[in-house]
């Protein structure tokens, strides 16, 4: 059982993340309701979304979110501000933003401590859009 930390303003965003399975598991290494400010769940696939859903629910981690939506319109900014103040799970299935706000140059833009994703990756055609970082 890992040792607990006290709560941090980290972000951590996993990009396909499925099921959460891998979001669970790292719980053996780390508390990830009391490590992370938020955990957001990203996946395109609204029954993968509905599982891990349930299971961030089973598990009463609040601050993990699930944003059922492409990751290549995913701007983490969009979902914080709509969710400060928000203490519960929820299953966030949001439009996207217009393609105008997506390229939009943004001086309120948030950062994640920790971005992960398995093979989600190369199931991306455009998966530079995901990894741009801001200059």
């Amino acid at each position: 059982m890992p040792q607990p930390v006290a709560a941090t303003d980290a972000f951590d965003i996993q990009v396909g993340g499925g099921t959460g399975y891998n979001i669970e598991a790292m719980s053996k290494y780390l508390s990830v309701p009391e490590f992370f400010s938020s955990v957001y769940l990203v996946d395109f696939s609204p029954s993968l979304c509905e599982v891990a859903r349930k299971r961030f629910v089973r598990l009463g981690w609040n601050n993990v979110k699930v944003v059922c939506q492409d990751a290549r319109l995913f701007r983490l900014e969009d979902h914080e501000a709509e969710s400060e103040g928000d203490e519960s799970s929820s299953d966030l299935i949001l439009p996207p933003p217009a393609m105008d706000e997506y390229f939009a140059d943004t001086k309120s833009a948030v950062g994640a401590d920790l971005v992960t994703m398995s093979y989600s990756l190369s199931m991306i055609v455009s998966s530079t859009c995901i990894l741009k970082v801001p200059s």
